[in-house]
């Protein structure tokens, strides 16, 4: 399986910056039911969506563009996703982002560490560690798992390189 792991990937004054940002109490996070692919499962997250339609949608997107800057990237969609800490840890199930577009690359930031993971199917467990980027082909299905100790955030980047 073709996953790279970058722990420590934002240079750290861009780290904290993000940080700050999605933290703070004033940043809009948007209630979203249904966060991945089985519309029964009563799983939801709230997503801030940066880059989306070929356009920057988002005041806060020249922040998260600078994560990936030197891969001079083509995006298709670069949104947040903050998980709140939950008493089960359930599984989202297996899935591709953005399943119509073919051979793109999926990154995924981790904004905090807490106990929930990415799995991949048929693959490994990938622990959610802050400022660790996973950067795999978006053909990979993956999943998330809850975390139950504190809030999962995420920025999760799909783009053509």
């Amino acid at each position: 399986m073709n996953i790279k792991v970058d722990d420590d990937f934002c240079d750290e004054s861009l780290f904290k910056e993000m940080k700050k940002c999605l933290s703070d109490t004033h940043f809009p996070w948007y209630w979203h039911l249904n966060k991945t692919t089985d519309p029964n499962d009563g799983l939801y997250q709230f997503v801030h969506m940066f880059y989306e339609e070929n356009q920057p949608i988002s005041n806060w997107f020249p922040l998260v563009n600078k994560v990936l800057d030197n891969q001079n990237p083509v995006y298709l969609r670069i949104k947040a996703n903050l998980q709140p800490d939950t008493l089960r840890g359930a599984q989202s199930g297996f899935h591709h982002d953005m399943g119509l577009y073919k051979g793109h690359t999926t990154s995924i930031l981790y904004m905090n560490t807490n106990n929930g993971f990415t799995i991949f199917e048929g693959g490994p467990k990938i622990k959610s560690v802050e400022n660790r980027l996973i950067t795999f082909p978006s053909e990979l299905r993956h999943a998330a798992i809850e975390s139950t100790d504190l809030p999962r955030i995420v920025v999760n980047f799909n783009y053509y390189v």
